[in-house]
């Protein structure tokens, strides 16, 4: 597939944003270069902290589907990633990612691994030096949006939820050396992901196993195939019974 930097570029244009002029003002304003650095880091955080509080809240449904929508999530960035790659922003505008005052971090593993990937002398994978390599859509976005989605409803973690994820979303182009329009795809995949899982939940809910777990007949199979049922489908009737899912 032919590399898409001219294309994502060419997008930021059209939409009026530029990312140069991005770049150097946050060179020309060092003190806010270690936040950037933080919140970028910020994407660690959803895949610890987001099931331990809904576990914690009892808040089981949406647990499940914010599992689900994460994974859709990086399912369909892998995929489109693939189709569409790109370089990103520092190769396109020829623009240094290491500086004595800044390193893009997140930027890495995109400007030394896919040129290798494309011209097959990438041979062997150091697991310990292992890098992103996604930029089209961001999945750092996706997070970010999936992140304050799934803990809406605690209503007094907004505020850390919008100052954290929405550092991130600033930070994911610097850092990450990714277009605008990357963060932009990586909200709207989010996004859909969000409406997919929740229709999934709507489905097993509403399916024969959910309606009804008592066994008629003791034969064991059937037994088998109930236990599995109240499991995983009881926690969500229980759930939607005591909780109303919020968007």
């Amino acid at each position: 597939m032919p590399l898409q930097d001219a294309r994502f570029a060419e997008l930021d244009r059209l939409l009026g944003l530029d990312w140069p002029a991005y770049f150097h003002f946050a060179m020309a304003h060092p003190e806010l270069l270690l936040y950037a650095k933080f919140f970028y880091a910020m994407i660690l955080v959803p895949a610890f902290c987001v099931p331990v509080v809904l576990g914690l809240m009892g808040q089981y449904i949406r647990l499940q589907q914010f599992v689900m929508a994460s994974t859709l999530a990086l399912c369909v960035v892998i995929v489109v990633s693939s189709l569409l790659p790109a370089i990103g922003t520092y190769f396109e505008f020829g623009l240094p990612s290491d500086t004595e005052l800044f390193k893009a971090n997140g930027y890495g593993g995109q400007a030394s691994d896919i040129p290798m990937l494309r011209d097959g002398t990438l041979r062997a994978l150091n697991i310990v030096k292992l890098g992103g390599i996604l930029t089209f859509p961001s999945f750092h976005a996706a997070t970010a949006l999936l992140s304050i989605w799934s803990l809406w409803s605690i209503w007094w973690l907004r505020p850390a939820l919008l100052v954290l994820n929405g550092g991130m979303l600033v930070a994911t182009p610097l850092v990450g050396g990714h277009y605008f329009v990357d963060v932009i795809a990586g909200v709207s995949v989010a996004a859909l992901t969000i409406q997919a899982s929740k229709g999934l939940t709507a489905v097993v809910a509403a399916s024969p196993l959910a309606v009804s777990t008592q066994p008629s007949s003791a034969t064991p199979g059937r037994l088998v195939a109930l236990a599995f049922a109240a499991m995983f489908v009881r926690p969500f009737r229980r759930n939607m019974s005591r909780h109303a899912i919020r968007p």
